[in-house]
């Protein structure tokens, strides 16, 4: 695995168990792991996320203030009309109980069109301020089976079956998910759209890797370098 960036620490690693040695003992069961570790950067983080949060309280408050008037409106608006809809339902009038209920539905999305406005503010103001490149992972995963790409863009990488890049994006008002590098080595097959399925022998005797799925979740220009730092000849020997 490549070093922390600098900047960076490594932040967590799978301990794994030695391989199994010979593909004749019977004792040995299916071969199939998981290998992960996980990068953060230190540098400049608690400076970006003292931002952040600045940026959003300041935003939140702002336009928070500015939409309170007409969410109070419609909040008299929404008990006048309850309390007309009692009085309309004691009185068994039908017409006067659905024109009342269509003004509370009505009185409901545009409130929630308030906050949704208020919530999209926010957002456009913060978007600056997102932490990126704050994380990153590699996780090497030994004779799975089914991938799906969801909107993957394919790429090219040299002794693959398949490779796909899957953007990063945002995951809240001030929250962003990175995106993901996934590399599938090994006999797989596409068998849907977005769906990849591998032929992997369920034995004790196949104790090799039959497939392995590298999964790098992070910034795009970040994975690229550690891509090119991870030592692909050292894993893909496992399938030897």
């Amino acid at each position: 695995m490549p070093p922390a960036p600098v900047g960076w620490v490594v932040a967590g690693e799978t301990k794994s168990d030695p391989l199994p040695q010979s593909a004749r003992d019977q004792t040995v069961p299916f071969l199939r792991f998981i290998y992960q570790i996980r990068y953060q950067r230190t540098a400049g983080i608690r400076e970006e996320k003292k931002k952040l949060n600045e940026v959003y309280n300041e935003s939140a408050e702002r336009n928070g203030d500015a939409a309170n008037p007409r969410i109070e409106e419609l909040l008299k608006q929404q008990t006048t009309a309850s309390l007309a809809l009692r009085k309309a339902t004691r009185r068994k009038n039908q017409a006067e109980i659905q024109r009342l209920n269509d003004e509370l539905d009505e009185n409901g999305r545009k409130m929630r069109a308030i906050h949704e406005e208020v919530d999209k503010r926010v957002s456009e103001d913060v978007d600056p301020y997102l932490i990126k490149d704050a994380e990153a992972i590699i996780r090497v995963a030994v004779n799975e089976e089914v991938f799906e790409t969801g909107r993957g863009e394919p790429l090219s990488v040299s002794g693959a079956a398949f490779a796909f890049r899957l953007e990063g994006k945002r995951t809240g008002p001030a929250a962003w998910k990175e995106g993901q590098t996934v590399i599938l080595y090994g006999n797989w097959q596409q068998s849907g759209n977005g769906v990849f399925r591998a032929h992997v022998r369920r034995t004790s005797a196949a104790v090799k890797a039959q497939t392995i799925k590298i999964t790098l979740t992070g910034d795009k220009k970040r994975i690229e370098e550690l891509l090119k730092q991870l030592d692909k000849k050292s894993i893909l020997s496992l399938m030897k």
